[in-house]
């Protein structure tokens, strides 16, 4: 894992700002940095590199890397870099280190732009070919490492964060109030509906794509992977068979490092099965790490405490707490430039420190699982729809209801034929919206967009939360969170073969005898205790702003009416009267955190931009 930054162009970057660069660069790469220029024709190449050594601590692995014709930078891991590599080697490959960086090189070198199809892993890089004079940029699946482009004319500046391209640029550039504005109304599911970033101009290389760009700057930007639902006629047994197969080697392959791991243990069924799946992999103590708030509807401790007694690994638990919010909120989003999207991750971020004081810089966890196998409540609706013409219909109805429907706080997710009375129904997703929206000075269109990816309306939504809605959220802050302290993040649950065999089989398989989840837990069975494989409620990686802030007092309210920017967006008239309101509410405790993090760092910016 690593910081990677640069720029195409016929400006020379002076000096100054490729170390000022640098230095912005040294938490997502402590160990070394460096950098590289070369001549493309009229144009300069430009390549920074800070490095976090995971695989082959030599310093011979340090980038920007060269070999024979090529430079890359690159940001990540290749986790089956040890079977491309051994089968390029009886193609006539040679190798120097015992790197990723070098193997993906060499499969370059072979293969083209179609390396990429090959991989197994998080990726962003910058392949510079001297000899085609080519600029190959390409960034994994579903886009766990970032890559940031601005584009101005024949120039590109590029970098792994968008202040590295900022600061390579010299130049302050005006904040995106349009994304921002919509954030405040619609909610962290907004954020990834378009790639662009909260600065204006600077957007993501989406996931799962390529971009050429050639000598005379003509670009050819493609998706080289994308993901569907195409069922394929296969039994219960074959399923379980297989889906165990590709889970344990996924867990397998993300278990490769020269330095300790740890895991993140929320708790849930999750979490809780990659540690089991790693304690029957390694047979050896695993460090875990949790964090518990004093909020009933998000505390996890008995399953923690449950799951740790029954595998017999180490845990360290940290508590929420009111302590130093404010200034917390301000360190942590001046290393995001940006608001953070969600408490969970203000409260990941505090995770985050604690692994690295103990001293891990791996750590993994489990991103992805709730969209591919159903871990959300309207998920159970939505699959209750695809199967409205079973047989056993009425009795699917009251499994719901036995199980999963009593827990549902959601007055919209109530009935268990919500979405067979109405399969458009999406106003849950952006709930209290048409509240909050009227506190915003711009008009916010508030219809719901969703991607048309499948007729089968579950596997429709869970498409969407993975490529656009929920998954890019995590993934964005799971970088940085983690890369604030030095640490990679790893996500199992994200690997190619698992999603695209999940994606192949039948809904029906999705959920049985009332339980979602019913392929993970299967899996599981004889890993974990069964109070874990039978828990129904849903509680999450999540706290409340109430055990965040204490709202009843004046300095509070105070502090979120002082003087700030963000009343440019915001009509502070209305927000008094929304402080009014009972934060013990999900939408609206999710609200107030969304406007506390946009007020920082509009705040923050201003005070860079005037120096």
């Amino acid at each position: 894992m690593c910081g990677i930054a640069g720029y195409i162009g016929s400006k020379n970057i002076n000096d100054l700002n490729v170390q000022r660069t640098l230095n912005l660069m040294k938490n997502r790469g402590p160990d070394c940095q460096k950098f590289e220029s070369r001549d493309i024709n009229d144009n300069r190449l430009l390549f920074l590199h800070s490095r976090l050594s995971i695989i082959d601590l030599d310093e011979r692995s340090n980038q920007p890397f060269e070999k024979d014709d090529l430079i890359i930078i690159f940001n990540g891991e290749i986790y089956n870099f040890l079977e491309i590599k051994k089968n390029l080697i009886k193609k006539g490959h040679r190798f120097r280190t015992n790197s990723d960086t070098e193997v993906i090189i060499e499969a370059y070198k072979k293969y083209k732009e179609n390396c990429v199809n090959i991989f197994e892993g998080m990726w962003a890089f910058v392949i510079f070919d001297k000899k085609k004079k080519t600029v190959f940029f390409s960034r994994d699946r579903f886009g766990e490492k970032p890559l940031y482009l601005l584009e101005l004319g024949d120039e590109i500046y590029f970098g792994s964060e968008t202040k590295f391209i900022v600061s390579l640029l010299g130049n302050h550039v005006d904040l995106n109030y349009d994304k921002i504005s919509k954030f405040l109304v619609c909610g962290f599911r907004s954020l990834f509906k378009e790639r662009s970033s909260f600065f204006s101009g600077i957007r993501e290389l989406p996931p799962s794509t390529n971009l050429v760009v050639k000598n005379n700057f003509k670009k050819n930007e493609y998706k080289y992977w994308s993901l569907n639902y195409r069922p394929k006629k296969i039994n219960e047994t074959e399923v379980f068979e297989k889906l165990e197969e590709l889970l344990f080697n996924s867990v397998k392959l993300r278990l490769r490092s020269d330095i300790p791991l740890a895991f993140c243990l929320s708790g849930g069924i999750d979490s809780s099965s990659l540690v089991a799946i790693t304690n029957k992999l390694i047979k050896s103590k695993i460090q875990t790490f949790s964090i518990i708030d004093s909020d009933e509807r998000y505390n996890e401790s008995e399953n923690i405490n449950e799951i740790v007694s029954f595998i017999e690994c180490e845990n360290t638990i940290i508590s929420t707490t009111r302590n130093d919010f404010i200034n917390n909120m301000e360190k942590i989003i001046s290393y995001y430039s940006a608001p953070i999207p969600t408490i969970s991750y203000y409260i990941h971020n505090q995770l985050s420190e604690l692994i690295k004081q103990q001293g891990y810089s791996v750590v993994i966890s489990g991103t992805g699982a709730d969209e591919i196998f159903t871990g959300y409540y309207d998920h159970y609706l939505f699959w209750l729809y695809e199967m409205r013409l079973d047989s056993n219909f009425k009795q699917l109805i009251e499994e719901m209801k036995d199980g999963y429907g009593s827990y549902i706080n959601n007055p919209l997710l109530k009935d268990p034929n919500k979405f067979i009375n109405d399969p458009s129904f999406r106003d849950h997703l952006y709930q209290s919206s048409d509240v909050f929206k009227k506190i915003v000075r711009k008009k916010i269109e508030l219809s719901f967009n969703e991607q048309p990816f499948c007729e089968d309306i579950l596997r429709n939504r869970m498409l969407n939360e993975l490529s656009e809605e929920v998954v890019p959220v995590i993934l964005f802050s799971d970088d940085l969170n983690s890369m604030m302290y030095s640490i990679e993040n790893r996500s199992p649950f994200l690997d190619k073969n698992l999603v695209e065999f999940l994606f192949s089989i039948e809904t029906k398989f999705l959920i049985k005898d009332g339980f979602q989840k019913y392929l993970l837990r299967n899996c599981s069975k004889k890993l974990l205790p069964k109070s874990i494989l039978q828990s129904k409620k849903k509680i999450g990686f999540n706290a409340s702003i109430n055990s965040l802030m204490d709202l009843t007092k004046k300095k509070n309210i105070d502090w979120l009416l002082s003087d700030s920017d963000i009343f440019e967006i915001v009509r502070k008239d209305k927000m008094e009267n929304i402080l009014k309101s009972d934060f013990s509410k999900n939408d609206y405790s999710k609200f107030l955190f969304a406007f506390i993090s946009s007020k920082i760092f509009i705040d923050q910016q201003k005070k860079i931009k005037n120096g």
